[in-house]
Order: structure tokens, then C-alpha cells, then sequence
């Protein structure tokens, strides 16, 4: 298992919706980044708040990944196809 210093974290918010045929394999690498020590925000676009959040990153499609910043502003984010694992985390650091 990987272990990350939590300090100056990015938080790593992964967008799925319900119906999304393609999001299982992104809620499933958010629940490994999550047991990876990663700071991990699962939003659903089916719930206000997931939407809203959605809508501030101009997430159009699901799913979707963006790294924030500790100011909540987007550091690098993948709109279209999920990368993988290891890519998320060396940009979370």
C-alpha cells in the first residue's frame, strides 16, 4: 500500500452520475485513492450539490476528475477518459 503525507493535500474530486454506464471503474479508483491515504470528494451529478460543483469546474460529461488545490482551485483535471491511478496521484501531491 502506498502511504502520502497529508500535508498541502489536493483534494481529488471524482464526478459520477447514477445512470452512467462508464462510472463504475471511476468510483472504484476513488474508493482505492481513498484507502491510499488520498483526499478523495465523491460528487454525484444526480444531487444539488454534486451538480453545483460540477457546474464550477464546467464538468459537461461523467465521469470526471479534478484536482484542487487547497484554495479549491483546479489544478489539472480529465473531462474525458479516466487516467490512470498513478497519474492522479503524483498530481495530488
Amino acid at each position: 500500500m502506498l502511504i502520502f503525507n497529508k500535508n498541502n493535500m489536493k483534494t481529488i474530486k471524482i464526478f459520477t452520475s447514477i445512470t452512467c454506464p462508464n462510472c463504475p471503474p471511476a468510483k472504484a479508483m476513488g474508493e482505492k485513492l481513498k484507502e491510499a491515504g488520498q483526499n478523495v470528494q465523491m460528487m454525484s451529478i444526480n444531487e444539488a450539490d454534486g451538480l453545483a460543483e460540477a457546474q464550477l469546474f464546467g464538468i459537461m460529461a461523467v465521469p470526471a476528475i479534478v484536482v484542487a488545490d487547497e484554495n479549491d482551485q483546479e489544478v489539472i483535471s480529465w473531462k474525458v477518459g479516466l487516467p490512470s491511478m498513478e497519474e492522479v496521484i503524483e498530481k495530488a501531491k
